[in-house]
Formats: C-alpha cells, structure tokens, sequence
C-alpha cells in the first residue's frame, strides 16, 4: 500500500506554485470531509493537466525508489516534453534520459496523479510532507 492511498477518490481542489517555483502545494478534500495538503520541495518540474471544478483522485503513483527506468519512461517523456515519445524530436531524448537517470540514483521522486475527471499531476521533485490541514470541510 502506498502511503498516499489516503488521498484516493478525494478531490483536488487547488495547486499553488510558490514565488521561486521550487515549492508547490497541492490541497485535497478527503472522502472523510478532512482537507489535505501534499507540500512539495525541490520541484524540478511540474505539468498539470485539465484542472478543473470537479477533480477525483483515481490514482497516486509515487516513485521514490526505482530500479528499472522503463518502468516511468512514459511519464517521463511527458513532464519534460508535453507529449508522447512517439511525437517527440530525437533531440528530447538526452534530456528525458538525464531525468530518469537522476529518479533511478534517488536525487529526485517522481509523482503522477490521476484523476477519473479532470486533473492530472506529474511532478520531479526532491521533497514531500502530507499535512491534515483542517479537522473538516464545513458544508
């Protein structure tokens, strides 16, 4: 079990990108009315697709420890160059090599969210704290 699984079928209701661009906030309402915060550090790189007002969390992939590059190849080529390898310049590929590489030695994670409507998240970063940060959205 991932320790993110929590956040599964919660909706995300904000992303914050702090002044430097390093720090990014992500805020959840859970399924148990509790508001969650993911505060991200070190972000190397961030896209984030289709946010709109309803944004159900399907899925939280966490890659913190990988061992075989292929396996994020896809979401990588994503992150650095907005489409699919098979759209993709040769040119990209050094770059999309580097970026699996500094995942596969640990010196960034690699996040993807999922979501069954509306956003989608893929960060590199370096850091990640989970917050509660309210005992419950009032209604």
């Amino acid at each position: 079990m991932n320790r993110l699984d929590f956040l599964v079928e919660s909706r995300i209701i904000g992303v914050s990108i702090g002044e430097t661009g390093k720090e990014v906030d992500i805020t959840f309402v859970g399924t148990d009315g509790h508001r969650y915060l993911l505060s991200i550090g070190g972000v190397d790189r961030l896209l984030v697709s289709e946010l709109r007002e309803q944004n159900v969390v399907e899925e939280i992939t966490h890659w913190k420890c990988v061992q075989n590059g292929g396996e994020i190849r896809e979401q990588v080529f994503l992150l650095v160059a907005g489409c699919p390898e098979r759209y993709c310049d040769v040119n990209i590929v050094p770059i999309v090599e580097r970026k699996i590489h500094q995942v596969l030695s640990e010196r960034l994670e690699l996040m993807e969210i999922t979501a069954i409507a509306g956003a989608s998240v893929l960060i590199t970063f370096v850091s990640l704290k989970v917050h509660r940060i309210t005992e419950s959205s009032s209604t």
